[in-house]
């Protein structure tokens, strides 16, 4: 089968697109025979969740390295199981133990420091092992036959074997390709030729992941006429946003594949504005004027440690924050876990009920569990309770007053939330904290709401869009000495990085300045 490849600039509507070419293809295949697959797990479920629930088999849905475990049969994995590595070898070549997550979502932080695992892989990736050097070839030997002892294989051996083993395609639907390595373009296409219908989307110009390996060719590579098209209609980009960023991508030059693209009906608008991430302040002041005025706000860096102390002074606040597309991480996302939320939530509800507001609820166990669970049990629990409660079986009656002491009592009716964030146990503190700080500044249901500011890298808003997005021109250190030892890729990667920044502004783009002196010169 031929690959038909289909670009998506930004905001051109290319996930609804290729829901649309799942469900034709239903029409003809049944669902175990059709595959979805993207580089980030979010990308490919975002697009079986446009279509009608049952076309598609769940377990044919992932990234490439989840659909490589799968038909593998779930092997056991060398991350996963690097105890045993570390203790002997951990002096030379330490490496950590990487989580389940790791086969649905690539590494985002680009600070995270690099191992020699990561170059070893990047090498593999890359398809380019003969030009490893020394140093990475002496680990490659001992990491072989580690994991030969063990009978274990790693990620990057996923990718190798799993052509061998091919589940019953009749069709792959596969987003993002841009951001693929050499080596899983070539799983791609094993698994593609055999195929009925293989459809590849991205786009070139919103390649961000060349630290881990992507390379422009494949999307850069000429196919038979009929077997491309271009989205040109884009429905976020405004007018000026659109020019400015079409002006910026095209330093590519002829690295990249030329397209028809073009602005929604919008004028939009470009700012270059003084402020800095050294002048957080400031920032959060301009930040609340757009949040009063009801817009959706994005604040952007290319590296998650620049964020630090603007997100301590959001903390500080008592502004509401989160980054929906990349929930793994906790200093992006203060208010937490659903659970821990809701925790509060069974706080306040409880307080209401012993206040007259739905009584019903104060004899409600599982009010009483959320609540006891992240309490300190020193003169607020009567002994055992916590016992009690995690041996209840649902059917024996629990009677909150003899469980609790009075002090937790009182709290409860006073509504005491400066008592709850002050009697949390230890691994609640900082959660809880800062979300009765945010409870103590608006009220109980801002806890309902999305966050109006989304904070992150722009790598990890990938896909992602707000009326109003400020990004600051800071690069890291070791994206400076990249761009002098590596020269053009590494500039032409940063270009794509900002490109990708710019474009998720709907009405307006706010350009700050350079904390420092390593900054990329967008003006």
């Amino acid at each position: 089968m031929k690959e038909f490849r289909c670009y998506g600039p930004p905001g051109t509507g290319k996930t609804h697109w290729l829901a649309t070419q799942v469900e034709r293809a239903a029409e003809k295949y049944a669902p175990e025979e059709i595959f979805v697959c993207s580089f980030t797990k979010a990308a490919a479920y975002e697009i079986a969740n446009r279509v009608k629930k049952g076309l598609v088999d769940e377990k044919n849905v992932g990234t490439i390295h989840a659909l490589c475990y799968r038909a593998l049969k779930r092997p056991h994995i060398a991350e996963l199981n690097i105890k045993d590595w570390n203790e002997k070898y951990g002096h030379i070549w330490p490496i950590k133990k990487e989580g389940e997550n790791s086969l649905d979502e690539p590494e985002v932080d680009i600070k995270a420091e690099y191992t020699i695992l990561n170059e070893y892989n990047l090498y593999r990736g890359r398809l380019e092992e003969n030009r490893m050097p020394p140093d990475v070839k002496r680990f490659a030997v001992h990491w072989e036959q580690w994991k030969k002892q063990n009978y274990l294989i790693d990620f990057t051996d996923m990718l190798v074997k799993a052509p061998r083993y091919m589940p019953n395609m009749k069709v792959l639907l596969v987003d993002e390709t841009q951001d693929c390595t050499p080596l899983q373009f070539k799983v791609l296409h094993e698994w593609g030729f055999f195929t009925k219908m293989f459809v590849v989307c991205g786009d070139d110009d919103q390649l961000i992941y060349g630290f881990a390996g992507a390379r422009p060719g494949e999307m850069l590579s000429p196919l038979p006429e009929g077997m491309t098209k271009v989205l040109s209609q884009s429905y976020r980009v405004p007018r000026a946003v659109h020019a400015f960023s079409d002006k910026w991508i095209k330093k590519l030059g002829n690295r990249r594949f030329p397209k028809e693209y073009h602005p929604r009906d919008a004028d939009g608008e470009i700012v270059k504005s003084p402020i800095s991430m050294n002048e957080t302040d400031v920032l959060i002041m301009e930040i609340r004027k757009d949040l009063a005025a009801g817009k959706k706000v994005m604040v952007l860096t290319t590296c998650g440690y620049m964020l630090e102390t603007f997100i301590a002074q959001l903390r500080e606040a008592g502004m509401v924050f989160g980054n929906p597309y990349r929930r793994t991480r906790g200093d992006w996302n203060p208010l937490g876990r659903k659970e821990t939320k809701g925790r509060v939530v069974s706080f306040w509800e409880l307080h209401q009920a012993m206040n007259g507001i739905n009584p019903e609820y104060l004899d409600d166990p599982l009010l009483w569990i959320d609540l006891v669970e992240m309490i300190r049990t020193k003169d607020n629990l009567k002994h055992k309770t916590k016992k009690i409660l995690k041996d209840w079986d649902g059917e024996r009656e629990l009677l909150w007053h003899d469980l609790t002491e009075e002090k937790l009592r009182l709290a409860v009716l006073e509504g005491n939330f400066e008592w709850l964030r002050k009697n949390v146990i230890k691994q609640y503190e900082r959660q809880i904290g800062y979300i009765t700080d945010v409870v103590l500044k608006h009220d109980i249901g801002i806890l309902d709401k999305d966050p109006g500011l989304v904070v992150g890298t722009i790598h990890s808003v990938k896909g992602g869009e707000a009326d109003v997005v400020y990004i600051f021109p800071d690069i890291s250190k070791a994206a400076a000495i990249e761009c002098e030892t590596s020269g053009r890729p590494a500039i032409d990667s940063l270009i794509r990085t900002f490109y990708v920044g710019f474009t998720r502004a709907r009405e307006k783009l706010v350009i700050g300045s350079p904390s420092g002196k390593i900054y990329m010169d967008i003006f």
